[in-house]
């Protein structure tokens, strides 16, 4: 067997033996709304909408601040596919995400063979089982909704891989276009790499116009995805404001030495909140962050004559982390998944460093061991993770553990124990995350919600009346409204509350089931119809009026 040959078998071992336990895993976060509770990727003549529609179209969760939306049809089409392989069984979703990561690993091996040399197969072997067993990545390969990602770097290393010629020819520069398209159709974080493409010069003798040449299609292929992009999401829809741009701007430095370290460090993962923990950061060591990235650019570029390999790394890591800047400043879970790209990236720098370094060193199989050992623990944190990611249950408790002061873990927790009405867990771990958070009002509608089918209507009544008071968010008013309608002490106040909560969110599934039984079953149904109508005549809103109409004028029986 060649030894390159070993290499790759020794690579997807190590995927599977990590991660190959996946398929006991359930449902976690919110794969629960795109699998079960929407149904759109099980409407398999839709497959083709993907691509006129944004990404949340087959989710059942609605979009809280439709200033920021996604466009990601390959994902998307790939759900549908999973659909129809295996219905709402989840074998096939994790099959495809397996498959994912392992695409990835190879590619990426492949890429390092070609980026070092054919013989650096130790250092291409090293580089790649680093990417291979990374705990963070996790959450991009094993959580099933986490795919966008992988998507986006396979695509992404085969652009690479096909420009990666001496003399490419017009059908390879063609290829190269498409595919990074298609990688730009699976996530927008790969766009920002496209500055490092302009190095993809493993000897550093390409002229520019050689440079220019190559990077051309790929241009071509980020205006036709831009467009696309601004078509279907009727704007570019990156932000929330300017101020949320500044902020992420200023964020941008030290989110690339915090996945830096994140990277290199060996730590157990979890679902962690960039937001609460970017707040707790001071200033100074923001601004102090621009300097210390400014020294390493210079650093890089200085001396790129004696490591050519290195703008292209550098670029590919800072440019896919740029996107994630956003996120810092803004409710918007996760971590690990915004890694996949960069720690690509990171692993075509340390198999060049081992590359170089190897022959060097007096005891190399000292220094091999050393890696080995590291590796292990590497593979230990991410089975732990895998382990975590089995339901949402494992999934929040490991992230309350790891960081007991984020309100994040503690509501998502909540929420998770509401959704299995398991509501005195629910009512703990809500109550907790809104101490720590008194502003986050999504925890505090839950909560209420919670209260009121509890019939704790002393509690969900003041949350619920505070929460209308202080907050705006449509879909967390509703909630707060048909918290006020579950403990209406008259069929006229459940009438007014469920019809607030209509006008705010029409396709509320529970609103309407509510409000259909109290103007139909319920003992006081007439009273609740004619409490409806007076409102209708008050307070006219011609979606609910048109829609509810017929029922609130039906004859008392």
């Amino acid at each position: 067997m060649r030894p390159t040959q070993a290499a790759r078998i020794l690579l997807l071992f190590l995927v599977v033996a990590t991660t190959g336990f996946r398929f006991n895993n359930g449902l976690i976060y919110d794969d629960v709304h795109v699998i079960e509770i929407s149904g759109v990727i099980h409407q398999h003549h839709r497959a083709l909408e993907v691509f006129g529609q944004p990404t949340m179209f087959i989710s059942s969760r609605p979009i809280e601040n439709p200033s920021v939306d996604t466009y990601r049809p390959i994902p998307v089409l790939s759900f549908f596919v999973n659909s129809m392989m295996s219905g709402q069984k989840l074998w096939s979703y994790h099959l495809t995400n397996l498959l994912l990561h392992v695409v990835c690993v190879q590619l990426l091996y492949a890429l390092l063979l070609r980026w070092l040399g054919g013989k650096k197969i130790k250092a291409a072997t090293i580089g790649a089982a680093f990417f291979a067993v990374h705990p963070w990545l996790a959450e991009a390969h094993v959580w099933i909704n986490g795919r966008s990602d992988p998507f986006a770097l396979a695509f992404g290393l085969g652009a690479a891989l096909v420009l990666l010629h001496r003399a490419p020819s017009p059908k390879r520069l063609l290829l190269a276009g498409l595919l990074f398209l298609c990688g730009l159709l699976s996530k927008e974080t790969l766009l920002m790499t496209l500055p490092a493409f302009l190095f993809l010069d493993r000897k550093g003798t390409l002229s520019w116009k050689e440079r220019l040449l190559r990077v051309v299609p790929l241009g071509i292929a980020a205006i036709v995805y831009l467009a696309l992009r601004v078509r279907v999401l009727h704007g570019m829809k990156t932000h929330q404001d300017n101020r949320t741009l500044t902020d992420a701007m200023l964020r941008g430095p030290a989110l690339v030495f915090d996945a830096l370290v994140n990277l290199v460090v060996p730590t157990l993962p979890f679902l962690r909140s960039l937001r609460d923990d970017f707040n707790a950061l001071p200033r100074p060591l923001l601004y102090a962050s621009f300097g210390a990235l400014a020294i390493a650019a210079f650093l890089v570029f200085r001396y790129r004559t004696r490591w050519p390999r290195g703008p292209f790394a550098s670029l590919f890591f800072v440019g896919s982390l740029a996107p994630v800047a956003g996120i810092t400043v803004v409710l918007w879970p996760g971590y690990g998944r915004y890694l996949y790209l960069p720690a690509a990236a990171l692993a075509l720098a340390l198999a060049d460093l081992a590359a170089f370094a190897l022959p060097r060193v007096k005891r190399p199989k000292l220094v091999l061991a050393a890696i080995g050992a590291y590796l292990v623990v590497m593979s230990a944190l991410l089975v732990s993770f895998t382990f975590d990611m089995a339901r949402d249950e494992t999934l929040y408790l490991a992230a309350t553990e790891r960081r007991p002061n984020q309100a994040y873990s503690w509501g998502s927790l909540g929420l998770s124990y509401a959704y299995a009405e398991q509501d005195d867990l629910a009512i703990g771990a809500l109550k907790k995350a809104i101490a720590i958070e008194p502003n986050q009002q999504r925890f505090g509608s839950q909560l209420a919600a919670v209260l009121a089918r509890q019939q704790r209507c002393e509690e969900a009544r003041s949350i619920a009346n505070d929460g209308i008071a202080r907050f705006h968010g449509p879909n967390s008013l509703a909630t707060y409204h048909l918290a006020l309608a579950a403990c209406a002490d008259s069929a006229a106040s459940a009438a007014q509350e469920l019809r607030a909560c209509l006008v705010l969110r029409p396709k509320r599934e529970d609103c309407k089931e509510l409000l259909t039984h109290l103007l139909t079953t319920h003992p006081e149904a007439a009273r609740a119809r004619a409490a409806l109508r007076r409102l209708m005549a008050d307070s006219p809103s011609k979606a609910f009026d048109d829609a509810w109409r017929p029922l609130a004028e039906e004859k008392d029986r």
